[in-house]
């Protein structure tokens, strides 16, 4: 048994961000993000930069100089804001709300094609296919689901029923999502239902079966968003940004997993 000291129990802990002017998706998404680099730092620096150079990397960065404490998990988290707002003007304004959905869809888009979409019927006609960058998924939709967990849907993802005839023979037609390799993180964006959370996820990914484990969830109700990060323990660590005061940390809902 070893003595446990003040700072080891720091390096226990998790560190999440204050809230600041509608800063919340970011708190959220910093939050999981730097606990999980942190569990891991040699591996997970290059998982990041795998995955996205140019946010991921740079996150990855920047966390590395929180260590050194040059800077603040408040001071990244701004800097992450203002250069998606800069980058991606139509999709993020400063000083206003953020999608988490969106902040994925930009942080999570790779250099390599990740998923092949195409709608195909029993005689072979297909549509033409969308090659899609973005390792998040979204589930969700107002209307009558085909899953009712996230493993469901990604066990019919790659062979699921759609209303679209198909134009040339007018058979029923099929959705493929043919999922080209394995990143070291994925995203799950799920709203307007509640599907649980999974706390494992196998994946047939390039007809090779992958296990993600749930490592973070963010819930959003009355306009504001919150986490939970899940670490190597199976503890849970929930944080708020409005309500995070130094010390220990006292469900549209997003995933990550690694």
């Amino acid at each position: 048994m070893s003595k446990v000291t003040s700072s080891s129990l720091e390096s226990i802990i998790p560190q999440g961000c204050h809230w600041y002017n509608y800063s919340c998706a970011y708190d959220a998404i910093v939050f999981i993000l730097y606990n999980i680099w942190a569990s891991d730092i040699d591996y997970f620096s290059i998982k990041f930069r795998e995955l996205n150079s140019e946010w991921l990397g740079l996150m990855s960065d920047s966390f590395k100089k929180h260590i050194n404490k040059q800077y603040s998990l408040e001071q990244i988290q701004d800097y992450i804001c203002h250069r998606l707002c800069n980058v991606y003007p139509d999709h993020f304004k400063f000083g206003a709300n953020a999608s988490v959905e969106d902040v994925f869809s930009k942080i999570f888009t790779g250099s390599t094609v990740f998923n092949k979409v195409y709608c195909t019927c029993s005689n072979g006609h297909q549509t033409h296919i969308i090659e899609s960058y973005n390792c998040s998924f979204y589930l969700g939709g107002t209307g009558e689901l085909q899953w009712t967990t996230i493993q469901d849907f990604f066990n019919i993802c790659n062979n699921r029923p759609v209303s679209q005839k198909c134009n040339v023979c007018g058979c029923n037609m099929k959705k493929i999502d043919m999922l080209m390799y394995a990143p070291g993180m994925i995203a799950v964006v799920v709203s307007w239902t509640a599907i649980p959370a999974d706390h494992t996820l196998h994946i047939n990914i390039n007809e090779n079966a992958t296990q993600y484990i749930l490592c973070g969830i963010i819930y959003f109700r009355e306009n504001h968003f919150t986490a939970q990060y899940i670490d190597n323990t199976q503890t849970v660590w929930f944080n708020d940004g409005i309500e995070l005061v130094e010390g220990p940390f006292q469900r549209v809902i997003s995933l990550i997993l690694t």
